[in-house]
């Protein structure tokens, strides 16, 4: 038995089925860093006790780059004790293409207070999604930043006007790449729920565990961004 967090962690001495492996991700400054990973634990703390589910080990990432070493220990881990992995937040990690690779690579179980027990074809499509909107929006961000210094935008000037616009025309191309992505998935809601509203939408979208472009939640307007980049606003209105 070990401490951390001020949790104690057990070893297999649980059954199989009992058993996970806590998986905290983080990035940002120190202290960001510190509180993240206290209101990740009390989460995964919180979930776990609920489901009567026992952590063996915890493994802590901050992420940088493409390397997740962490996520490896963690899944060799949960190899060695027959375990299935746990993620406070399936939103966080669910649009980072390493973590989904590698996931779907050790074939591990994954479970999380937010989406409970996530299944190896939602895994799958989270992954064809990323992998789709990482390849559209790098298309998308050289064609914007072509596009620019053909129109005279001296990219990393000093002048702070140019470097904003410069951004913009990045951050635009990304968007427009991830609802492209995902235009199969929402032409599909909203044929399947004739009648929905924007909300209803969103909630769905949250319910399938598909990411926003900025791995958040769904809201109302970030749906009627996603549908008029997609091209959907006829459908929809076909629909209603």
């Amino acid at each position: 038995m070990f401490s951390f967090q001020g949790i104690a962690y057990a070893p297999n001495i649980v059954p199989a089925t009992q058993r996970v492996v806590a998986y905290y991700a983080l990035s940002g400054g120190a202290r960001r860093e510190r509180e993240t990973l206290a209101e990740l634990t009390r989460t995964a703390r919180d979930f776990a006790r609920k489901r009567g589910l026992v952590v063996i080990e915890p493994f802590v990432e901050t992420r940088r780059g493409r390397h997740r070493p962490e996520l490896q220990r963690a899944l060799d881990r949960c190899r060695e004790a027959e375990a299935s992995l746990l993620v406070p937040r399936l939103a966080a990690v669910g649009g980072d293409l390493r973590f989904l690779d590698a996931v779907l690579a050790a074939r591990v179980a994954v479970v999380s207070a937010d989406a409970g027990v996530t299944r190896r074809p939602t895994l799958s499509l989270l992954r064809d999604i990323a992998l789709h909107a990482q390849a559209e929006a790098s298309d998308r961000s050289r064609t914007a930043l072509r596009a620019a210094r053909a129109r005279g935008v001296a990219l990393g000037s000093p002048r702070p006007e140019v470097g904003s616009r410069a951004a913009v025309a990045v951050l635009r191309a990304r968007a427009n790449a991830h609802a492209q992505a995902l235009a199969p998935v929402l032409a599909e809601l909203i044929l399947s729920n004739p009648g929905a509203s924007l909300r209803d939408l969103a909630q769905l979208l949250d319910a399938l565990e598909v990411p926003t472009a900025r791995r958040g939640r769904w809201g109302p307007s970030a749906v009627r961004n996603a549908i008029a980049r997609a091209g959907l606003e006829r459908l929809r209105r076909s629909v209603r």
